[in-house]
């Protein structure tokens, strides 16, 4: 008998240190198998973010692939219910007139499989009619989301006993300040497509927030983004220097989302050209930014987003844009 309470105290102990038993870490819907992988921070957040992508062809090999353009976050309101929430210049950009009927999705489990022989679960963003099937708000906030049932019917036959985690609403949070260490997943576009079949991981810090409302607005982070990253999470750490100067060592608490990758900087540089037959010819090269600072939506726009959408007097913002022949896919 003392043994066995010896025992229970050993495990109660270990839960209370160990910031994986902590509540609020493990989103409600943990399904990947324990056979399959540890359940350590890395594969729960991975599942969580998912690749966004197009069917592209490879005139080298004559076959069609899964083209990464930018990532998403799950996140759950229910115990069968949740939202992919991204970027909205994924789903509508009047800019480079981008407005897709239809996307693709990659899981991380999903690794093991070739681009080239697995293209993605079909995402539908439109309806017949051509209306929007995602929100955003109806401002200049960089978020979308659509509502997606958390069943295995989205996925193949082969990956149905692998259902997708989700993060928990209650796990988005708006605790922003600089200095405060972070890591942010994402699909990259730069480090070549074989390599997108799984989140690449940064880490870095939060370089600025606004002086007046630093929870209600677009933030900063130093952490090397590129295209490809736009939609995906940014991750509190719970270790570090905190807000009052004071550090925390130990890493007690629970990873939580901190906001979304809105936009990667990309520079775009005009080269005049002189050409005796053709006189001054202009060129624009865009060049991707290293040791990049990326602009982030944070947590309290995603909350605003997601109820928005729970009410039935939704209002779903137009996207004027026609419907592009787009030839030549770009990371997002």
């Amino acid at each position: 008998m003392r043994e066995f309470i010896q025992s229970v105290l050993a495990f109660v102990l270990l839960c209370t240190s160990n910031a994986l038993c902590q509540q609020g870490t493990l989103p409600p819907q943990s399904q990947v198998p324990q056979s399959d992988a540890k359940r350590d921070w890395r594969v729960i957040w991975r599942n969580v973010t998912v690749a966004l992508g197009e069917v592209a062809h490879d005139s080298l090999m004559n076959r069609d692939y899964f083209h990464a353009l930018g990532t998403a976050v799950l996140i759950s309101t229910g115990e069968h219910s949740g939202y992919l929430v991204t970027a909205r210049h994924m789903f509508c950009d009047p800019e480079k007139k981008f407005h897709p009927s239809q996307l693709r999705m990659r899981f991380a489990w999903q690794e093991h499989k070739s681009i080239y022989d697995y293209l993605g679960v079909p995402l539908n963003l439109r309806s017949d009619s051509g209306a929007n099937l995602w929100t955003s708000l109806e401002d200049d906030t960089d978020l979308a989301a659509i509502a997606i049932l958390q069943t295995d019917e989205v996925l193949p036959p082969d990956d149905r006993l692998k259902m997708y985690d989700s993060i928990a609403l209650g796990d988005v949070i708006s605790d922003v300040y600089e200095g405060e260490p972070v890591l942010i997943l994402g699909y990259p576009g730069f480090v070549g497509n074989e390599k997108l079949v799984r989140a690449i991981v940064r880490q870095g810090i939060v370089a600025w927030t606004n002086p007046n409302q630093p929870d209600q607005k677009t933030f900063l982070v130093d952490a090397n983004l590129y295209p490809g990253n736009s939609g995906g999470p940014v991750i509190k750490v719970p270790f570090g220097m905190k807000e009052d100067g004071s550090y925390n060592f130990l890493g007690s608490g629970a990873l939580k989302l901190l906001g979304l990758v809105s936009q990667a900087p990309v520079e775009d540089i005009k080269t005049v050209v002189s050409n005796p037959r053709l006189g001054q010819v202009e060129t624009h090269t865009s060049v991707i930014g290293i040791g990049a600072i990326g602009i982030i939506e944070p947590g309290s726009r995603i909350h605003k987003l997601i109820e928005t959408m729970g009410r039935t007097t939704t209002k779903v913002p137009p996207c004027d844009v026609p419907d592009p022949v787009r030839k030549q896919p770009t990371a997002r």
